[in-house]
């Protein structure tokens, strides 16, 4: 009795490792191919207008480059979590091995409006869902900005999706931005130039920015991929009840709300919004008001 208790206990120990071993191979193959994919784009730019340089340094600043890219640009390590993974922000003032005499516009162009390398590999973490509406014209003025820059080496490691990482990518259990290439309609037009400053369409271009944490009606909620932080605020008019402009304005330069509680700069990116000037802010106001007012059970306040 004894042996054929060993006998079933070792039989569902092979079952249980023959079972592991299949899960392990599927989280593998599955992460591997999402994490390599070829999205085989063929991008052709020219060499970017070198009078566009100051106008790209203010969008790099006010866009949210720096958040992740650091202030130099020369890269800046954003997650060290291991098991799930490390994600570290590209250094911009060097090309990547095996590129450097690649065009520093055509990588531009891919990570802002494709969410790929220059390898048409998708990146990881980088937001180019909210930033694929940008136009010919942006993209072009950041890529001059970043072609002035010297050169600079951190010596940071690179980024690296861990098991625990890997498995929740296989299983559908990160946020859709993580691998923001996969959600972007790649064949979709890119426009010329923005809209002008001063108007509400303008203001609709600067929001879309806002859209990965405070979703696409502005009405805020819980982030996906950010759960153990507050729920993001409501930009809608029901949110932001009893805000003036002047209000909205002076909270994105000082991360003071207008009853003069301070806004978590480490969710709410005020500081580099803050770094918009006057009628870019007033434009992202005047579409902020224009918004149909919704009210959501878990709103928070900017």
């Amino acid at each position: 009795m004894a042996n054929s208790w060993r006998r079933r206990a070792l039989r569902s120990l092979l079952a249980f490792a023959a079972l592991l071993a299949l899960v392990v191979a599927f989280v593998a193959m599955s992460s591997q191919r999402r994490l390599q994919r070829d999205y085989a784009l063929k991008i052709e730019v020219g060499a970017p207008d070198p009078a566009l340089a100051e106008q790209g340094r203010h969008l790099a600043r006010s866009r949210g480059c720096m958040d992740c890219h650091g202030g130099d640009l020369a890269g800046k390590i954003v997650l060290d979590e291991m098991p799930f993974g490390r994600i570290v922000g590209d250094n911009l003032t060097r090309m990547p091995p095996g590129h450097e005499n690649a065009s520093v516009h055509e990588r531009m162009f891919r990570a802002l409006r494709h969410g790929v390398d220059l390898d048409s590999r998708p990146l990881l973490m980088m937001p180019s869902q909210e930033y694929a509406h940008f136009s010919a014209r942006e993209i072009e003025a950041i890529s001059a900005y970043v072609s002035t820059l010297k050169p600079i080496d951190h010596g940071l490691p690179q980024s690296a999706l861990g098991p625990l990482g890997r498995a929740l990518l296989a299983f559908g259990k990160l946020d859709d931005g993580f691998v923001s290439a996969e959600k972007i309609d790649h064949d979709a037009p890119t426009m010329a130039a923005p809209p002008p400053v001063g108007t509400i369409e303008y203001g609709h271009h600067l929001a879309r920015l806002c859209t990965g944490c405070h979703r696409a009606d502005y009405a805020g909620g819980p982030m996906p991929h950010a759960p153990d932080k507050k729920p993001a605020a409501n930009l809608t008019p029901h949110g932001l009840a009893g805000w003036s402009e002047r209000d909205f304005i002076v909270a994105m330069r000082t991360g003071k709300r207008p009853d003069g509680t301070g806004i978590d700069g480490s969710v709410m990116p005020w500081r580099a919004v803050g770094t918009a000037d006057d009628e870019e802010l007033k434009s992202l106001w005047m579409f902020l008001r224009s918004l149909p007012p919704v009210e959501r059970s878990t709103n928070a306040k900017l």
